[in-house]
């Protein structure tokens, strides 16, 4: 199924907050996750970075989420990568990583919403600087290949990030998927709910929830 489809068909499950994670279902041989703070949550006003550090997107693409980021309260700053192209990511590597970084360190910006994943973050992980981001954490938007993002910040700083949809899929009217962005990012409470099976058992459970994308 089409990624981009399959997220629609979730809606509100679109988006999710990751939270601190020790991983230790994944390698029981590393060590635990580090406990860190969330990110501030946004106010009216406040600056989201859009940049792409993998797949490209245009400026015509971007604009949908700058629309609608700012038809949310916000205001959005495009990065040197939105309509730049080389091969299939939004510039060369040195390109995507210069743009990210200074959005990443950029005190202004109070998030940044990736462009489109598919494939190119991993080239650049070991290019980015992460000491300014853990002392002054900001929301990190975005799913597919952001997902190794996801994982780093999470694994190494314990700082929670979101999964979720990026600018290269907004369209023009505000859907389930986006409402719960909206929410997550202004720091509202957001609740999931599906229908049960006829196996499932009666009762209640908490724990940690990890979004991502399983192949990275």
């Amino acid at each position: 199924m089409d990624r981009r489809n399959f997220l629609q068909k979730l809606g509100p499950l679109g988006t999710v907050a990751l939270s601190a994670s020790s991983l230790t279902a994944f390698a029981e041989t590393d060590p635990p996750g580090i406990p860190g703070y969330p990110p501030p949550y946004l106010k009216k006003g406040d600056y989201i970075g859009i940049t792409c550090p993998a797949g490209a997107i245009d400026q015509r693409d971007a604009r949908y989420s700058e629309v609608m980021l700012e038809r949310w309260g916000f205001k959005t700053r495009f990065g040197s990568t939105i309509g730049r192209r080389w091969q299939q990511f939004g510039g060369t590597d040195e390109e995507r990583v210069a743009d990210f970084q200074q959005m990443l360190d950029d005190p202004n910006l109070k998030a940044i919403l990736f462009g489109r994943g598919g494939y190119g973050t991993m080239r650049i992980m070991d290019k980015v600087n992460w000491d300014h981001f853990k002392k002054n954490p900001k929301w990190l938007i975005g799913y597919s290949d952001i997902t190794a993002f996801h994982c780093h910040v999470s694994r190494c700083f314990g700082i929670p990030t979101i999964h979720s949809r990026m600018a290269g899929g907004f369209g023009s009217q505000e859907d389930l998927s986006e409402i719960s962005l909206k929410k997550a990012l202004y720091g509202e409470p957001i609740q999931y709910r599906w229908p049960s099976l006829t196996f499932n058992r009666p009762g209640k459970a908490e724990g940690i929830l990890v979004g991502g994308n399983l192949s990275l």
